[in-house]
Order: C-alpha cells, then sequence, then structure tokens
C-alpha cells in the first residue's frame, strides 16, 4: 500500500500485539445477555452513581429520550475487578512452518544460489521472530482502562435520515434487552412536557386504564391536547394510535395537572410504544392510590 499509487498515501501501522479482551471479559458478562442491538445504531454507556449504565437509540440524531431503557442495562457483573488485560496468545505454533518451507524451498530450486540463500535466510528470521513471541508476550503493554483517552462530549449530528430505512421493530420482545437495573421514579415539573412527549394521565373508569397518549399541542391556560394510544388486545406492554372510521387520531384537550407519569415510554415510532413492565406496575399502583383516596 505504501508504494501504490492512491493518493493521499495511507498511514500504516504495525499492530505488534492485541490484548486478550475477550478472553477476560467473557467470563465477567452478565448471565443475561445483551439481545436485539443490532437493531440499534447509537450507544451511550454512562456511569450514574458509581454504576455504568448501557441504553442505545436508533439513530445517532434522534433525542436522547430516545435513549432505551430508561433504567439502563448491566453489562458486566457487579464486582467485577478491571484488572490490566494482557497480550492475546499469539498460537504461532498453529502456523504450518515445515509445509511453508518445503513450498518455499520449490520455489526457489531454480534461483540462483545467492538469491535461494537470502530468500531463504529472509523465512528463517520470520520463523525464529513468531515463535520468540510466546516468550517475549508477558514483556509486552497491558491494558489499563484508566489510561484510555476519555471520549468528549460532542454536539448531535444534523444529519436527518428517514425512518424508513430503519428496520423495524414489531414489539417489545423484539426490543434490546438485557439484565436491567432497577428504576426510579423521577419527580419533575410540568415544564418537562413537550410537544411529542408520551404521557399517562388520571381517570376514574377502571375498565381502560391505563390512558396514555401523546402530547400534539401545547395549549394556554395549562391545558393541552393529547392523541390517545391504546393497546389493541390483552394486557401487553405495546400502545397503538387510536384513530377514528376516517384514519385521524383520537383526539382531547386535558389538564397538564390530569397528568400522572411522562416521559416514561420506550421503542417510540409514529403510531406505537411501549412500556416496561416497570412503568405498568408504576401506574397500576398509582391509580389504586387514586381509588383508596376517592372511596
Amino acid at each position: 500500500m505504501l508504494h501504490s499509487p492512491v493518493k493521499p498515501k495511507p498511514l500504516c501501522r504495525t499492530l505488534e500485539f492485541i490484548w486478550n479482551w475477550k478472553c477476560f471479559i467473557e467470563s465477567n458478562l452478565t448471565s443475561i445477555p445483551l439481545e436485539n442491538h443490532s437493531k440499534y445504531n447509537s450507544f451511550c454507556i454512562v456511569k450514574e452513581q458509581e454504576l455504568v449504565k448501557f441504553r442505545a437509540k436508533r439513530l445517532p440524531q434522534y433525542s436522547d429520550t430516545e435513549l432505551q431503557p430508561r433504567s439502563g442495562l448491566r453489562l458486566y457483573k457487579q464486582g467485577c475487578k478491571f484488572e490490566p488485560v494482557s497480550a492475546a496468545e499469539f498460537r504461532t505454533e498453529e502456523i504450518k512452518f515445515d509445509c511453508i518451507m518445503k513450498g518455499i524451498n520449490r520455489f526457489t530450486a531454480k534461483l540462483p544460489l545467492q538469491r535461494q540463500m537470502e530468500v531463504l535466510d529472509s523465512w528463517g528470521r520470520i520463523r525464529e521472530m513468531l515463535d520468540s513471541l510466546k516468550r517475549r508476550r508477558v514483556s509486552f503493554p497491558t491494558l489499563k482502562l484508566d489510561d484510555l483517552p476519555m471520549q468528549q462530549a460532542d454536539t448531535d449530528p444534523s444529519v436527518n435520515v428517514s425512518s424508513a430505512l430503519l428496520d423495524p421493530i414489531d414489539s417489545v420482545e423484539t426490543a434490546i434487552s438485557g439484565e436491567q437495573y432497577s428504576e426510579d421514579i423521577r419527580l419533575g415539573d410540568y415544564a418537562e412536557i413537550d410537544v411529542d412527549t408520551d404521557v399517562c394521565v388520571y381517570t376514574s373508569d377502571v375498565a381502560t386504564r391505563p390512558w396514555v397518549g401523546r402530547v400534539t399541542q401545547l395549549l394556554q391556560g395549562g391545558k393541552f391536547e393529547i392523541a390517545w394510544f391504546s393497546r389493541r388486545r390483552g394486557r401487553g406492554g405495546t400502545f397503538h394510535k387510536l384513530k377514528d372510521r376516517e384514519g385521524n387520531p383520537v383526539l382531547s384537550k386535558l389538564d397538564l395537572e390530569s397528568v400522572m407519569f411522562w416521559h416514561m415510554s420506550e421503542n417510540r415510532t409514529a403510531d406505537s410504544f411501549t412500556l416496561s413492565s416497570f412503568w405498568l406496575e408504576a401506574i397500576k399502583v398509582e391509580y389504586e392510590e387514586l381509588d383508596e383516596s376517592s372511596a
């Protein structure tokens, strides 16, 4: 490549060894494996209260409110000690040097003696160097995670990519999954509610709970317009946008004070979202407390 006619010239570096990260981390991964992450294209790993949490979103340009799951995933076992990782095994004993040298001897047999000796001597030095790697391995630098550079915060990319190019995520069963941290309900103020925010609202109608939807407009007087979502069947966690016979979304106007929770949804699309078992249980408990206070 260095002598090829391509421009600009490549910058080539010799990779003398690789760290044996796979061997180290395999035994330290959580028993519940990370799954369905291939459908996501942007990942966020952050340290929150001494816990490292992994989340993902469909595209880098999506808002961080799209990161899933809200509680974050644990990727490695609790108490894992990140000791320095040594160089990987070279496995040079698997190289069939005897067969290689037979081929070299056959190839150089008709060359002038001087050239033949140069080629054989070159291959001899390569073999000696590779054979020495096994004993030199202990002298190579180890991988220390604390020595790696920290990623710097950057602005979100402004690339506009159509969601139609993405593989569909049909249900909570095909969403990213793994060993989830326990989630806490975060209290906030209504200023966090904006257009396109998914919300759950209070209702005394027991049969149709939970009442959830997406904010379509913020109105004056502490009100907002909501497009309703509901489950098509059973008691699953996937909710779909309600539409009338003409295909228009079913809308209502409500007071902001009627909102129970917000920013609790995952796997959001234009016409659906999912609620984790944590949030379904939290909503159920809140409705039960409403019933008790009204009795």
